[in-house]
């Protein structure tokens, strides 16, 4: 049976169940999410000439008709059809449900968005007073590591790597994702040991799902270029000892700023 939720401010219509909450069943969806088989993958990739990311977490190939074809290896793999309305989805060996919500909702979703003419950030998003704190960078550059130094003190997450705003009234409206944070195991146990029965390995990455309640609809709270500004500073320190303490440093400077 084919289901529609209401997630992150736009439609969505999969053929699995996903596990965040059902939304209301009105007009068409603005993305359809499908499973396909090994052999669809198969065939739309057997010529396709691949090429890796510049920090190599993923590949990619551009296709006919403006189509997409995304690949983790040992993973997952995706195709997004060139108006951005319809999202293949395929395992490459992993068959865990919540590896594949943070691959499909986190990643291959934004390149169905930016077809359709959205404009979602790559962001990991708190709710701090009401407002959204949004921390801007790139993969492995530690927005979801602060993220947890503000969950571990109580404050709600409003979603993990896929940001979508929407203008209204001459403001942002910071839209909710799925329930869940993608955390390396140590940063896990610094920031949210009260919290570990709540964490669930994925299968094949070296992450946690913390599951809890997302936010609602809530204002963007404007400090994203300091929030970005800290985040690559986490980059720069290379032991996990140094970069846990830059980060609970960073979290008492924007909420003294804040």
């Amino acid at each position: 049976m084919r289901i529609r939720d209401i997630e992150r401010g736009i439609r969505l219509r999969s053929d699995i169940e996903l596990s965040f909450a059902k939304g209301i069943q009105v007009g068409e969806p603005d993305v359809d999410l499908i499973s396909a088989t090994e052999t669809f993958f198969g065939e739309i990739s057997c010529d396709a000439v691949l090429k890796p990311t510049s920090y190599g977490w993923y590949k990619y190939a551009l296709l006919d008709h403006d189509q997409i074809y995304l690949r983790w290896d040992g993973m997952f793999e995706f195709l997004v059809d060139g108006d951005g309305r319809r999202l293949w989805f395929g395992s490459l060996g992993t068959n865990s449900l919540e590896s594949l919500q943070v691959y499909l909702l986190g990643r291959a979703l934004s390149f169905a968005l930016v077809k359709q003419g959205f404009e979602p950030l790559h962001s990991t998003a708190i709710v701090l007073d009401g407002e959204a704190l949004a921390f801007l960078g790139e993969s492995g550059y530690g927005k979801s590591s602060l993220a947890a130094g503000f969950l571990g003190d109580g404050y709600r997450l409003l979603t993990d790597d896929l940001l979508v705003l929407h203008e209204t009234g001459g403001r942002l409206l910071a839209y909710p994702g799925p329930p869940r944070i993608k955390l390396f195991p140590k940063v896990a146990a610094r920031f949210l040991s009260a919290m570990m029965h709540r964490i669930h390995s994925g299968p094949g990455a070296p992450f946690g799902f913390l599951r809890g309640n997302a936010a609602a609809l809530i204002t963007l709270f404007d400090v994203l270029g300091l929030a970005f500004l800290f985040v690559s500073v986490l980059r720069l320190f290379a032991s996990w000892h140094d970069y846990l303490l830059v980060a609970l440093f960073v979290k008492s400077f924007l909420l003294g700023a804040k």
